[in-house]
């Protein structure tokens, strides 16, 4: 066990013995899960409900939340929370259940004055969501970006199996995601030694596993030692990618993806990938100055070895028409932590490359 960031960061089965040692200090009598349909089918969800069971903790559900995360399913849940007496908040899933969960707990302090004990038990390596100060939700279509420091949890534990069985798109997609909060950690404005400590951390490992783990593709719920030992390090660096993007903050890559993801249907990460990839093609001497050229070939290479180009927008009124849209819903908060400042014209000119699947 480390803990680091205020955070207990804990592994496996085995550390069943902390978890308890701190379901019994801190008292509680009725969890909340926040989880979505598959988590129940994972090693861990029932080594944490056995673990419940024999704490004498009640527990109850809450599901009612979509991958991009709506407002309103954060206000559902406070109150489900809060009429079913909870005083444990418990996250198991990817960015999005967490993210459901980070802000039901801000919630839940504005409205009840307690800090309520939060668990994180991640179910994919990509958003690193367990390891920063950041939320995402949407509002009448518009995305919302939360900070607080409520959001760091009291205790995150992994389950490397759970990676097993993730279908291979979103595999790629979580990967991606995490690989490009290292590289935007690394030309952050906002970069700072330790972040950059922690990116490079999380490339090396991400460059080292990337291919055995995507070369895999969908496997069984069970696996062996040496899958697991590959699903600890994508986790480890996931993490790693999480703590470094919590210190710089996102850029453009990120800031200009959101809005194509909801359009086109794509994953959350290879939107990133995508506008990542775009952006840095015209930043030679920034990739020079910060060592990125490696990484950004790497990254250009595996988004064409694995099949993650958009499809070839069908007409050109319609790529314009969501050029125009895009460029419109572009996070202006974002694009102030890039290296360089980018114009509307070269901003809609991105979004046609990519749409264009040049």
């Amino acid at each position: 066990m480390i803990d680091l960031h205020r955070t207990k960061i804990l592994t496996e089965a085995a550390a069943a013995g902390e978890v308890a040692g701190w379901l019994q200090d801190i008292r509680c009598h009725r969890a909340m899960l926040v989880h979505g349909g598959s988590a129940m089918q994972l090693a861990g969800w029932q080594v944490l409900t056995d673990m419940l069971v024999q704490q004498g903790i009640e527990r109850i559900s809450f599901g009612d939340f979509q991958p991009n995360p709506l407002y309103e399913s954060v206000q559902a849940g406070c109150d489900r929370f809060l009429a079913a007496g909870c005083d444990l908040l418990i996250a198991v899933g990817g960015g999005s259940a967490i993210d459901v969960a980070k802000c039901i707990r801000k919630k839940l302090l504005a409205e009840s004055g307690r800090k309520t004990a939060f668990l994180v038990l991640p179910t994919t390596a990509g958003t690193g969501s367990e390891a920063t100060r950041y939320a995402v939700t949407y509002l009448d279509g518009q995305k919302q970006s939360h900070t607080d420091e409520i959001f760091y949890p009291d205790v995150v534990w992994y389950f490397s199996s759970s990676l097993a069985s993730l279908p291979l798109y979103q595999k790629k997609s979580a990967f991606l995601d995490a690989y490009c909060h290292a590289v935007e950690a690394c030309w952050s404005i906002n970069g700072t030694r330790e972040s950059r400590l922690h990116a490079e951390k999380a490339l090396a490992i991400l460059q080292k596993y990337g291919d055995i783990y995507i070369d895999a593709g969908e496997k069984a719920l069970t696996c062996g030692e040496t899958e697991l030992a590959v699903y600890r390090q994508l986790f480890s660096a996931a993490y790693w990618a999480g703590r470094a993007i919590d210190i710089t903050q996102t850029t453009a890559g990120h800031a200009m993806c959101y809005k194509m993801c909801a359009l086109t249907g794509i994953a959350h990460g290879h939107g990133a990938a995508l506008c990542v990839a775009a952006l840095a093609e015209d930043m030679p001497d920034l990739l020079e100055k910060f060592f990125l050229q490696k990484h950004v070939d790497w990254l250009l290479k595996h988004l064409q070895d694995w099949g993650m180009k958009l499809p070839t927008a069908e007409n050109v009124d319609v790529a314009e028409e969501q050029v125009r849209l895009l460029a419109d819903n572009v996070n202006p908060v974002r694009l102030k932590n890039h290296p360089v400042v980018l114009s509307r014209e070269y901003i809609e000119d991105v979004y046609r490359r990519i749409l264009s699947g040049r």
